[in-house]
Formats: C-alpha cells, structure tokens, sequence
C-alpha cells in the first residue's frame, strides 16, 4: 500500500482560507476608496467649497522672577 501527501488538498486548503481571511480587508479598503473617491469628485465639481485651518497660537515668555 503506497501512502502519499494529498499536496492539491493542502494548497486548496491554503488558497482558501488565504481569501477568507483577506476578503474583509479587502472589502473595507474598497469601500473607503469608493467613499475617498465621492468626495474628490464632490470637490472638484463648482461650487461653494469653503477650505479652513485650525491654527493655534502659543506664545512663551521668559519672565524672571525678582528676588524677595
């Protein structure tokens, strides 16, 4: 009797769990390109686009103390 390793077996087994488990990122990145996508496009088209910046000011002042 000859016993052999059912390597076609082992590779399917491989492959498909590979998709399984890379099949959600996959779909997550897709649909936040779709969405990335949308929004590039609403911006490109005319119309009131209002950019603003957040700007934050922080001023640091060297203040000696004066001896008591």
């Amino acid at each position: 009797m000859k016993y052999f390793t059912p390597f076609y077996k082992i590779l399917f087994t491989i492959g498909f769990g590979s998709t399984l488990f890379f099949l959600p990122f996959y779909l997550f990145i897709h649909t936040e390109n779709k969405q990335l996508d949308w929004i590039y496009q609403k911006l490109k088209e005319p119309g009131s686009t209002v950019f603003g910046t957040l700007t934050e000011s922080v001023r640091i002042e060297n203040r000696e103390e004066e001896p008591i």
